[in-house]
């Protein structure tokens, strides 16, 4: 093998080593940006999620404390509208209170006043949804 010819192989090998070089970070750089952005996607996802569920939380609560304390038909209207979502949503362990809530709600007197019980009940409810965060 003459120089001339070791010369050529050697810049064969180096020009495929460039390109191959560039091949490979090209790869590496795609696959990693589409791991990013799948993740990216994922947590807006979380984010949306967390916010939808928290609306439905506090408009439970605020349905929930206008029917406790002011008992008037207009809140038990709002109250009904929002408490089958929040059920629907809510951990098993917080249902229970939660329909315990809405049946004393529901038999309750359209009178002005809050029922101890059922202002304990709805502490205990909120401060549970709280934990949720």
């Amino acid at each position: 093998m003459t120089i001339e010819q070791f010369s050529a192989l050697v810049s064969i090998v180096v020009t495929l080593s460039a390109f191959g070089s560039s091949i490979l970070t090209s790869y590496l750089t795609n696959s990693f940006q589409l791991k990013l952005k799948k993740l990216e996607f994922s947590h807006n996802e979380h984010e949306s999620s967390i916010a939808h569920l928290r609306k439905i939380y506090e408009d439970y609560i605020l349905a929930a404390s206008a029917c406790v304390h002011f008992k008037s038909q207009e809140a038990i209207h709002d109250f009904s509208m929002c408490s089958g979502l929040a059920l629907y949503y809510a951990p098993p362990y917080l249902q229970e209170k939660m329909m315990q809530l809405q049946k004393q709600i529901d038999t309750g007197k359209y009178a002005y006043g809050t029922d101890p019980d059922e202002s304990t009940l709805l502490n205990e409810i909120i401060l549970e949804l709280s934990k949720l965060k």
